[in-house]
């Protein structure tokens, strides 16, 4: 517990000190050694995500000098030794909180106007918060799956990756995406594909922003037996030279794409309804991609060279 006092009530008054004091059952407190912050009253303490303590209080000045009160934080990680005071943009003090579902405080405050009380909403940045959805895995193939996450982003622009394999080391990953910091926490997918039947595989949700990181619990699922019915499967190429090429056509329905980049000034770039894959520029090598195609037509293209481009006429259902 937080609370300010004044050693003397003799004029001059001096300025309100901050003290801690300890207690067990809430009935009976001990007061800490020491003083907490010199010159603060009307504390207001809150839990960071990393078990340090931030103080929020009014910073008082002798009264009848200097600028009016203003509401000002410190942050102690035991608690007990607080760093300097940092003050805010906000002039007033009796600082109280509430905090709301989607993790944002709004903050009560007073300015010394006896029919007003005011309030301001903040969010607190921290690293990303992740957790899983009641359901994490869904869409199980015999080469694919979808899984799913929670992210919170903490009011800072987060990035994230899926990262899987046969065991927890965790050997593939997904592309990199980002969650934006005012979206609030939010759930996040990603298909794995070209996985093995029949075999169990590992996964969790590796999120990262600037002021940390974060990993996801490790979870699991098993891919069904065998290949699905009706998975065809198409050649792209691109290199060695300026070439590129794909099947004409092909029926709707998932699909095994094998791509072979012979090329590092040039990559392979699918795109089309349902589907956006693609390698590295400076890529080369061979690497197999499970979409599932619809009747439609594909573009399959050089980034790096825009006259480099092909077409892909997809209609009716696979046999």
């Amino acid at each position: 517990m937080y609370a300010s006092a004044r050693s003397t009530s003799i004029p001059p008054p001096p300025p309100f000190q901050i003290y801690s004091a300890t207690s067990s059952d809430f009935s009976n407190w001990a007061l800490d050694a020491g003083v907490r912050q010199r010159g603060g009253s009307a504390p207001a303490a809150l839990l960071n995500p990393d078990g340090s303590v931030m103080l929020v209080f009014n910073a008082e000045l002798r009264l009848g000098t200097g600028p009016p009160s203003y509401i000002s934080t410190a942050i102690a990680t035991d608690g007990l030794t607080f760093d300097p005071k940092v003050p805010t943009n906000l002039g007033g003090g009796s600082p109280s909180f509430v905090t709301l579902p989607d993790g944002r405080f709004v903050m009560y405050y007073e300015t010394g106007d006896p029919s007003a009380i005011n309030a301001a909403v903040t969010t607190r940045v921290g690293p990303p918060g992740v957790s899983y959805p009641a359901q994490a895995v869904t869409a199980v193939t015999g080469t694919s799956a979808r899984v799913s996450a929670t992210i919170d982003p903490r009011g800072v622009d987060t990035s994230y990756v899926f990262q899987y394999g046969k065991s927890t080391d965790y050997d593939q990953l997904t592309d990199q995406q980002s969650v934006p910091a005012a979206g609030g926490p939010q759930t996040v997918s990603a298909t794995l594909s070209d996985l093995s039947s029949s075999t169990t595989y590992h996964f969790r949700v590796h999120a990262f922003n600037a002021p940390g990181l974060a990993d996801g619990a490790d979870q699991s699922f098993t891919t069904l037996a065998g290949k699905p019915p009706g998975l065809q499967k198409l050649t792209g190429r691109v290199g060695p030279g300026r070439k590129i090429s794909l099947s004409r056509s092909a029926k709707s329905g998932e699909t095994l794409i094998t791509v072979r980049d012979r090329s590092a000034k040039d990559n392979f770039h699918l795109s089309g309804p349902g589907v956006n894959k693609k390698t590295g520029v400076k890529f080369t090598g061979t690497v197999k991609w499970t979409v599932t195609l619809q009747a439609g037509t594909y573009t399959f293209r050089s980034d790096a060279h825009k006259a480099l481009k092909g077409t892909l006429k997809v209609s009716g259902a696979a046999a």
